[in-house]
């Protein structure tokens, strides 16, 4: 309810300065590792990197720490297994958070026995070599339900004359390479 009968040009500067204490740990504590050969970053897909399940069989085949808690530890590696719509982990991955919050090596490991994570692994071992999962006679088109979704393949299924559903790839299983040798 309170008018306003003068306007305040210029507003004095010196209002809008505020001091803030700032302060730094004397022995900083990250949680999440920085590795040589990062996990791809989320919502890149214009400049070429994209989170799939061959992105993750690239990463894990160029992390070969061998602590486990180690090569998981990557913030886009955790955001992607969470929102990964082909294999869902939002009830089972509460295990491996913890294990990464807590640096705890053991609760990681028994995460990485779990049925999940064996499931993940078969993922990315049909992206990396998508020959393990083709239709006979249909070169590049997977015919493994899960593999088809984790490698990113587009098929079309159309009607044959005889009547039966016939499938086609429209782009190989896993990456197309565009570089010139």
């Amino acid at each position: 309810g309170n008018e306003i009968t003068q306007l305040a040009r210029p507003l004095p500067v010196e209002y809008l300065i505020i001091d803030i204490t700032t302060t730094f740990p004397k022995d900083p504590v990250y949680t999440f590792s920085i590795s040589q050969n990062p996990f791809p970053i989320e919502n890149r897909d214009v400049l070429g990197e994209t989170q799939d399940f061959h992105s993750l069989a690239t990463y894990l085949s160029q992390n070969t720490s061998s602590v486990f808690l180690d090569t998981i530890s990557d913030f886009h590696l955790l955001l992607f297994l969470v929102t990964n719509e082909v294999m869902p982990l939002q009830d089972s991955i509460s295990l491996l958070l913890e294990a990464v919050r807590t640096r705890n090596e053991e609760l990681a490991q028994t995460w990485k026995r779990s049925e999940q994570w064996a499931t993940i692994e078969q993922l990315c071992s049909s992206c990396h070599s998508p020959s393990a999962f083709l239709v006979p006679g249909i070169t590049g088109a997977c015919h493994h339900p899960q593999a088809q979704l984790a490698c990113s393949s587009q098929v079309s299924t159309s009607t044959a004359p005889s009547g039966a559903p016939h499938t086609r790839p429209l782009q190989p299983c896993g990456p197309v390479s565009t570089a010139r040798s």
